[in-house]
Order: C-alpha cells, then structure tokens, then sequence
C-alpha cells in the first residue's frame, strides 16, 4: 500500500507541475473558486513555492514540532528524528522516473 501511494503522491505532483491548464480546474473545483485570476495565482503559488517536486522529507521539517513538544516532555529533548526517516518508497518511485511524468 505505500509503495501504491508513494508512486501516486509523486506522479501527482509531476502532473500537477505540467499540466496547469488541466490542474486549474480541479484546483478551481477542490476550492470552490469562481475567479480564474485567484485560481491562477494560488496554483503558481503552490507549484512555484510550497510543493516540492520531490517531497524528501529532512530532520529540520520535525524541529519545530519536537522543540514544542520537548517543553511538556523532557525524554524528546535533544531527540533525533534522522534514524526514523526512511526514504526508502520515495527513491523506488524516483528511480522509476514518476517524478518526470507527464
């Protein structure tokens, strides 16, 4: 099941980052907008600035949320997320090149 997601997840992306004239309207129906000018600039927006191509996830990304949580547990400071991360599913689906479809 993860590799099935993983693979849909980055092929998603890749079309999405393609294809903005077929992504406008799902964009404009997923967030029930009228205005094609808001719908324009939220997807150039997303695909330029928020939604990697690939999304790797990295220790930084938990920092915040383990410095959060460490103020009401004291075992989570200092923790490092790093050996819990695997990548593994990510890189079958890069290796495949899911990330270049179209």
């Amino acid at each position: 099941m993860i590799p099935r997601f993983m693979d849909a997840l980055i092929e998603s992306i890749a079309r999405s980052k393609n294809d903005r004239a077929g992504s406008l309207p799902v964009l404009k129906a997923q967030l029930k907008l009228e205005d094609d000018a808001t719908v324009g600039a939220t997807y150039d927006f997303f695909t330029g600035k928020v939604v990697p191509s690939v999304p790797t996830p990295t220790s930084a990304q938990f920092a915040d949320g383990i410095s959060i949580l460490s103020r009401q547990n004291d075992k989570l400071k200092g923790f490092d997320v790093a050996p819990f991360i695997d990548t593994s599913y990510l890189d079958n689906s890069l290796k495949r090149g899911l990330h270049k479809s179209q």
